[in-house]
């Protein structure tokens, strides 16, 4: 599942793609948010590149969002504070994937 709840946050798992002609969301593939970032992955500008068009693309300050996994891998979990996982699909332009999140304590999953 790449969208939880966790707390008052949501969380994201997303596949970063470094080095691409253009930075840009491309929707859900293999359970992962998949990202192209036109930043190299040196020196982390490819994570300030990934806060940057998170940012951008939510409308939320860059400290709202932060890298809480993978810093180093292509594979990232982002926490996003204080918005829902269904905030989230909306202000990605997601609204077509059906709102369905698993609750990070319970385990059970919940339509929002």
């Amino acid at each position: 599942m790449w969208i939880q709840r966790r707390n008052n946050d949501t969380i994201v798992t997303c596949k970063v793609h470094p080095n691409a002609s253009r930075s840009c969301m491309e929707g859900i593939k293999e359970g992962h948010l998949e990202i192209r970032l036109n930043a190299p992955p040196v020196e982390g500008k490819a994570n300030k590149a990934l806060i940057k068009l998170m940012s951008k693309c939510l409308k939320l300050a860059k400290s709202e969002i932060s890298i809480i996994h993978g810093e180093k891998t292509r594979i990232k979990i982002i926490s996003i504070k204080d918005k829902t996982p269904t905030d989230v699909i909306r202000a990605l332009g997601l609204d077509h994937i059906e709102p369905v999140y698993r609750d990070q304590w319970t385990g059970v999953r919940r339509n929002q």
